[in-house]
């Protein structure tokens, strides 16, 4: 449902990053991940800790974009 989880990922449908519609941005933070927050302490590792193509990350991002909507 993309809802979130406490304290592993927030909720996809009203994620900032998300909602700006930015497809470049999205597609970079999936190729890249993130560290850890103080919120999110596990982060995410660069695309997703998986292997995935460039269209794989474009699917994903228009997914991603279609939650905001």
């Amino acid at each position: 449902e993309a809802q979130g989880m406490a304290g592993m990922g927030m909720n996809l449908r009203t994620a900032p990053l998300i909602k700006s519609g930015n497809a470049s941005a999205i597609e970079n933070f999936i190729e890249n991940g993130h560290r850890g927050t103080n919120q999110y302490p596990g982060g995410m590792p660069p695309n997703g800790g998986i292997q995935l193509t460039a269209a794989d990350r474009a699917n994903i991002t228009a997914w991603l974009l279609s939650l905001a909507k």
